[in-house]
């Protein structure tokens, strides 16, 4: 994963990196939104302690590497700061909702905030790719030029 940081990725390793970074973030929304529901409909579930503070530090663990390597990645490859943007401010949503503390509402609105503006960041880093090898479902609007310059 250093390799991919440093020198950049591969467009399957980028892909692998946004698919899984995209879905980890949105396991966060169903965890966030989800849980409580079915801790209400299961009361034993609170019992296996799954929605606990440790679940928010181990997702951050995993959220923020993948992010890192996705999106660096993408911008080595379209040269556009949105995507790295959108996932920075999510990144820092989900590091506040973990700061304000399990069980507070700032914590539930930032985890859906943090984890919508993470797919965000994502899906444009992704279709910022896919333009760049001349995907067909590319609009003009989001086409760009390969950091080489070559089309």
């Amino acid at each position: 994963m250093i390799h991919c940081i440093i020198e950049g990725c591969g467009q399957r390793r980028l892909d692998l990196a946004d698919g899984l970074a995209a879905s980890t973030s949105i396991l966060c929304l169903v965890h966030c939104l989800g849980l409580p529901l079915l801790v209400l409909a299961l009361p034993g579930a609170i019992a296996l302690g799954a929605h606990g503070e440790w679940v928010h530090g181990a997702a951050l663990a995993l959220i923020v590497p993948l992010a890192l390597v996705a999106l660096w990645g993408g911008y080595l490859q379209h040269r556009r700061v949105d995507p790295a943007l959108l996932g920075t401010a999510g990144v820092a949503a989900l590091i506040a909702a973990l700061v304000w503390g399990h069980g507070s509402p700032l914590e539930t609105w930032g985890t859906v905030a943090g984890s919508a503006l993470l797919m965000a960041g994502h899906w444009r880093n992704w279709r910022l790719r896919m333009c760049l090898v001349g995907s067909p479902s590319c609009t003009t609007r989001t086409r760009t030029t390969p950091a080489d310059g070559t089309r």
